[in-house]
């Protein structure tokens, strides 16, 4: 898929095109990694690093009634303050440059098939701020520009494999992160969504509590987890009405699963409605001791992990019933951003120190938007695409559709200074007054906006140029069709109705959870509702799904597609009529593409019993229906046991 430069055509039901500038060649060489960062205090081990992603704030805070102001010029988050202390302020266990010389604890992956039970498992550390650095960002300078320009200091590092009991409180609170003032839904009260950070191999245990009370926006909710293929821990996927029953208010529920053999970097939001519009999202980062690509960078840290967001001034429930395109306001980039027209809010910050490499983890936490994201001046090198290690690429931008992530190494080898980091959307390419944007900022640059210019635009990122560093091969016989099951999914909008369909049906959430459905056993899978959204998967076998882009009233695109349980070989990328069953590029969210000639198509194995769904990522277009339900290997999944609170949950 070769992107060209374009700006901004937005379609009924969403988004048109826009922009990855085009690019020239260039190659990445080996380097011996780094002892860190000199002067910062990373020394290249793992390290807890404090969390830049979001202000916390205090249980003491009022929760909003679900009115909107504008916020004036007030760029704070409202009442920041210390955290609850059943929730203290924690250190984070990331990495920050593993060396050869790093001594890493082996660590064994459980593949064991007993479920894993609260005795044992690791309770994922989630990093809480607690809005200590928020009057530091008052004093910004010029531009309010906020943020630290130092290094993170190193702090002990954790003991690998020794439990620390967290959760995830679900709560509102008023936030203004572009400038605006409104009520959100937001895990521990701080958007993004605290860091949760694990090491590869481990199990985890994260308990979600519902403490919502504002009426104004949904009450109920959920997590997911996405990337996460939740081997043999299907009800712990977090879908209402596919994997479980929502998490009503004053509950909470246990989610435990095993990390087994993946890493890489991921994501959780809320899928309940529309719900992560309104907040509920952040970042999930599984480090590997043995990182493949650990002597292409020198710092991996929480300061390297970008998120991408798009932000609405309207609540979640209102812009869902809008059966039309929803723009968002803002862009916010580590969560922070402005809208056209707004105040000067502080913008997030990005530090980096004079020849180092860098491990920038991005992720788009988008409801609908696609972004564009560049560095002027700076050239990435892609490792990393949706949790999966490929050979490195060189690019000068990056487009990142809702819910993927790539890792990119960035050297910074620049003259110290400010640069513009950017995330142009195919809503809005505008860069005025900071829109759209935030700092990447050298140890020793001054404190203010930068005078950056954007480009060069030479390395043009294409799709099909990304291979798997291991296991290459697309599983089964090359050759469309040659699959042992082969399946055309063609979504389209029903004029009628304005929702989206998928082969003529438009996904319609069933009254009791397809898995408790199998799991019941009172119905033959071809029964399971809801009815024509439901496709059966036998097990240990090749799986090819075809995406035709050409339905007569297909608007919104591209459409970014999302499949739960597992990651897939790309065999025909978007903007190509050419298949790849040799090196083709694995991950778990695809865009189709603009072109009616696109028939983006995937192939995987069935090795994961359960019901997966499968769904674009553009948040509206799923709540209108553009879904259905890989139920893979029922015979396996009618044996599974889920814990007795997971049955709870539907009392």
């Amino acid at each position: 898929m070769l992107l060209l430069p374009l700006f901004v055509l937005s379609l009924f039901f969403s988004n048109a095109l826009s922009v990855p500038p085009p690019q020239a060649s260039g190659s990445t060489k080996d380097v011996v990694n780094g002892s860190g960062v000199e002067g910062s205090g990373t020394d290249g081990n793992l390290a807890s690093v404090p969390h830049p992603h979001a202000t916390g704030l205090a249980d003491d805070d009022e929760v909003d009634d679900g009115t909107i102001d504008d916020g004036g010029d007030d760029d704070s988050v409202e009442d920041d303050g210390e955290a609850d202390g059943s929730l203290p302020s924690i250190s984070q266990p990331q990495a920050t440059g593993i060396t050869d010389d790093d001594k890493v604890d082996d660590v064994d992956v459980d593949d064991s098939e007993a479920d894993p039970d609260v005795s044992d498992v690791d309770v994922i550390d989630a990093d809480v701020d607690d809005g200590a650095d928020a009057d530091d960002d008052a004093d910004a300078g010029d531009g309010d520009v906020a943020g630290n320009d130092t290094e993170p200091s190193a702090r002990k590092r954790p003991r690998p494999g020794r439990p620390v009991r967290r959760q995830l409180r679900i709560v509102n609170r008023n936030i203004a992160p572009d400038g605006f003032r409104r009520s959100a839904v937001l895990a521990n009260g701080v958007f993004p969504g605290p860091l949760i950070t694990a090491r590869k191999g481990r199990r985890a245990a994260i308990r979600v509590t519902n403490q919502l009370k504002n009426t104004n926006m949904d009450v109920e909710t959920s997590v997911h987890w996405h990337g996460i293929f939740q081997t043999r821990t299907n009800w712990a996927d977090g879908v209402p009405w596919v994997t479980q029953c929502p998490i009503k208010q004053q509950k909470s529920f246990l989610y435990r699963f095993n990390i087994g053999k993946q890493s890489g970097t991921h994501w959780y939001h809320s899928h309940y409605g529309v719900q992560y519009c309104d907040g509920l999202r952040g970042p999930l980062v599984i480090y590997d001791p043995r990182d493949p690509h650990r002597r292409r960078y020198d710092v991996d840290n929480a300061r390297t992990v970008i998120t991408l967001s798009d932000w609405y001034h309207n609540l979640g429930p209102q812009l869902g019933n809008i059966l039309a395109a929803v723009p968002a306001n803002s862009t916010l980039i580590n969560g922070r951003g402005r809208y056209p027209g707004g105040p000067r809010s502080s913008l997030a910050v990005i530090p980096v120190r004079r020849g180092l490499r860098y491990r920038f983890r991005v992720i788009s936490m988008s409801c609908d938007p696609w972004f564009n994201f560049t560095i002027d001046g700076h050239r990435m090198t892609i490792i990393e695409a949706d949790g999966s290690e490929v050979k490195p690429v060189q690019v000068d931008s990056l487009p990142v559709f809702a819910g993927q992530r790539y890792s990119v190494v960035v050297k910074a080898n620049r003259p110290v200074g400010n640069y513009w980091i950017r995330a142009s959307t195919n809503q809005n390419g505008n860069f005025t007054g900071g829109i759209n944007s935030a700092i990447l900022r050298y140890v020793g640059a001054p404190r203010r906006e930068p005078r950056s210019r954007p480009g060069p635009y030479k390395l043009a990122f294409d799709e099909g140029k990304l291979h798997p560093l291991r296991n290459p091969r697309a599983p089964g016989r090359p050759g469309i069709g040659n699959a042992d099951v082969s399946l055309q999914l063609t979504p389209s909008l029903d004029p009628s109705t304005r929702l989206w369909q998928i082969n003529n049906v438009t996904w319609k959430d069933p009254s009791t959870p397809v898995l408790l459905q199998i799991l019941s056993g009172k119905l033959h899978p071809s029964q399971l509702m809801p009815s024509g959204s439901l496709y059966e998967l036998p097990p240990n076998k090749v799986i090819e799904i075809s995406f035709p882009n050409n339905a007569p009233l297909l608007p919104g695109k591209p459409h970014p597609i999302h499949l739960h349980g597992h990651d897939f070989s790309v065999v025909r990328v978007s903007g190509s009529k050419t298949t790849n069953f040799v090196n083709p590029v694995r991950r778990d969210v695809v865009s189709m593409g603009t072109d009616p000639s696109d028939n983006v198509t995937i192939r995987f194995r069935t090795d994961n019993p359960g019901p997966w769904i499968i769904h674009c990522h553009i948040d509206w277009h799923l709540h209108h229906g553009f879904a259905v339900v890989m139920a893979e290997s029922t015979g396996q999944t009618s044996k599974m046991r889920p814990p007795v609170d997971w049955r709870r949950l539907c009392n």
